[in-house]
């Protein structure tokens, strides 16, 4: 799997899959009476062009889904809103150990499946990678300070 920068969450849980709580709302907004949508307010471009460069397996995500990660980073974007912090979301796929804990904690307890059927086994990336990786992104997101914004043909950075 690839780390990613996700660039969109959406007013919108609908999971697949249950939560860590067992949970699998479906249709419902993350915000009632929120925006339908954020933007990411990070140099997705840039952050991923870093990890290329650096040997990473990094990509840009154009949707943050509408599973865990899409609510996290949609409730962010909508907390810090007017307060001047930027927000974004890095997803970070699981390290083999702990892709490998999951898996015995899935057999301990099958009654709440972890992944959809017919998706293969989590892919993983080692622990010291993803480690550089947030590194790389902190360091591309103090040196590349303007936030992400439409372009006036409304086309993204």
């Amino acid at each position: 799997e690839r780390i990613g920068v996700e660039r969109v969450a959406i007013n919108l849980r609908d999971f697949p899959i249950p939560d860590a709580d067992g949970r699998t709302p479906a249709e419902q907004p993350v915000v009632a009476g929120g925006p339908d949508a954020y933007l990411t307010e990070l140099p997705a471009r840039a952050i991923r062009d870093a990890w290329q460069g650096a040997g990473l397996p990094g990509e840009i995500s154009h949707t943050a889904g509408t599973y865990v990660c899409n609510q996290t980073m949609y409730e962010a974007a909508h907390r810090s809103r007017g307060t001047g912090r930027r927000t974004g979301f890095i997803h970070l796929p699981a390290t083999p150990e702990s892709a490998a804990e999951s898996a015995r904690n899935a057999a301990a307890t099958p009654a709440v499946p972890r992944t959809a059927p017919g998706e293969p086994a989590t892919p993983t990336v080692p622990l010291a990678e993803l480690v550089r990786a947030v590194r790389i992104a902190a360091e591309v997101c103090l040196t590349e300070p303007k936030a992400v914004a439409l372009a006036p043909s409304g086309a993204l950075d």
